[in-house]
């Protein structure tokens, strides 16, 4: 998308819990039609799935837009210690994530990347500082944050988030990594220390 990024005003865009975007819907039909396209609709979380997923208080689904209008989402799952290791070493399928698989306030917990789509960089960039800021103050109850991936694009952002890959199972990629490891990456190091030298946004 040809976007004039550098004349886009930072106070234009905007990151919002998903569940109180009026583009939440935008965001997950968006999400469902990426995972159809790249994985089949047998591979996928439903509407309700998602909109469950996202009222969990632990949970972090963030939606970006510019001027009101949709620019992309990052939405995250926090799930007990034993389910996160499951998922992450494929002894349990993605899609048997329950609600009872999610940390609970005040425990221990993992994320687990769901979706993420952005239409540039800035949008990216922003959705990146909102969830490294949520980390850095929750940090005393995460453990760990994970992704399954199999895109190249995905598994650079997955290294880039101080991740290192732990499973394989067909063309799918466990990328983990401990909260400890996320905090220290290059990425946020600059965000905190040199922001003038941090991505765009």
């Amino acid at each position: 998308m040809s976007f004039p990024t550098k004349r886009a005003e930072n106070k234009n865009f905007t990151i919002t819990l998903a569940h109180e975007s009026s583009n939440m819907n935008i965001a997950f039909s968006t999400t469902i039609n990426i995972c159809e396209d790249m994985y089949g609709p047998d591979m996928c979380n439903t509407e309700k799935m998602l909109k469950e997923f996202s009222l969990s208080p632990r949970s972090l689904f963030l939606v970006c837009e510019y001027k009101k209008q949709y620019f992309g989402h990052c939405f995250f799952i926090c799930l007990k210690t034993e389910a996160y290791h499951k998922i992450m070493t494929f002894q349990m399928d993605y899609l048997d994530i329950s609600t009872t698989d999610l940390a609970l306030d005040g425990e221990d917990g993992s994320y687990l990347s769901v979706s993420l789509f952005a239409m540039n960089e800035k949008a990216l960039a922003l959705m990146f500082i909102r969830f490294y800021a949520y980390l850095i103050l929750n940090q005393k109850t995460i453990t760990h944050i994970g992704a399954l991936v199999s895109e190249e694009d995905a598994v650079e952002i997955a290294t880039n988030f101080g991740l290192k890959k732990v499973a394989k199972e067909d063309d799918l990629i466990a990328y983990s990594g401990t909260i400890k490891d996320v905090l220290l990456t290059e990425q946020i190091i600059k965000i905190l220390f040199s922001p003038n030298d941090a991505p765009e946004g």
